[in-house]
């Protein structure tokens, strides 16, 4: 199954955290919010939710003009709403889409973050469930 949607880099967007990436919906973004890597998402929470079954393998993958980059973990049970998380640990809180996940925010390529957030890059976002 593949679910896809668009969201925005944004020039706050540091995505310096070692253990969780964050997607939102948020317009807005402060420099504190150090593992949000996406904003102005248009993903349907319930859509996003049903689309990740807990314990099926899956890849968070996301596209932009400046290049892209993926994460791979396990779908867990997530209460998906506005914002969603994607942890390298087990942590199964509500807003956690995927655990065991191989990425934090801070290992994402760092020429793809500082480029797409500067120009407040599109990007096209996809769920691979597998």
């Amino acid at each position: 199954m593949i679910y896809s949607f668009t969201a925005k880099f944004h020039a706050n967007v540091q995505a310096l955290h070692k253990g969780t990436i964050e997607v939102t919906c948020e317009e807005r973004l402060t420099p504190r919010g150090d593992c949000v890597v996406l904003t102005s998402s248009t993903h349907d929470p319930s859509e996003l939710a049903r689309s990740c079954p807990e314990g099926r393998r899956a890849a968070f993958v996301v596209l932009t003009r400046f290049g892209g980059f993926w994460v791979e973990g396990t779908c867990a049970p997530a209460q998906v709403g506005c914002s969603f998380v994607i942890r390298k640990s087990e942590t199964k809180a509500p807003r956690t889409l995927m655990v065991r996940a191989d990425k934090g925010a801070r290992d994402l390529p760092r020429d793809v973050i500082k480029r797409a957030s500067l120009w407040g890059a599109r990007a096209l976002a996809l769920l691979v469930v597998y």
